[in-house]
């Protein structure tokens, strides 16, 4: 089967997990979803694959503090920081990930789980939109 992450097979994905489970700060909450699709009294085949791929998808790993040998001033740095500047612009992916946190790819379904319960969400999507069109100044220009 194939990765659903595009790098190799699930299988590979599966071993990838299986070493991460190894680590200390492994979240196990990332599997429970699967244990409980695979052990309910009526199993679902297709869920408990749909469990699987979501359990392989990888987060991306927090960013590792930098050791330093000499004390310094602390720099609390943000993105409000940064200047309009390319001599800044290879910070930014850094102080990114500081900001934001682990960030997660290729989750299934991830706009039916998010948003699905959102009453009228498509409707109220194009009525902002359309007031973004509108106006002497448009933010969005067709």
């Amino acid at each position: 089967l194939n990765s659903k992450t595009g790098r190799g097979t699930l299988r590979s994905d599966l071993l990838r997990l299986i070493s991460a489970v190894a680590s200390a700060d492994f979240d196990f909450g990332r599997v429970k979803p699967l244990r409980k699709s695979a052990l309910a009294d009526e199993a679902d085949d297709a869920l408990i694959w749909d469990q699987v791929y979501n359990a392989v998808t990888e987060s991306t790993p927090p960013p590792r503090p930098v050791a330093s040998s000499i004390q310094q001033t602390p720099w609390l740095r943000n993105t409000s920081s940064f200047a309009n500047s390319s001599e800044h612009r290879k910070y930014v992916d850094d102080v990114l990930k500081e900001e934001l946190g682990p960030m997660y790819v290729g989750l299934r379904n991830f706009h039916e789980t998010y948003f699905g319960d959102v009453a009228d969400l498509e409707t109220a999507s194009e009525a902002f939109f359309k007031q973004c069109q509108e106006g002497s100044n448009p933010l969005f220009d067709e």
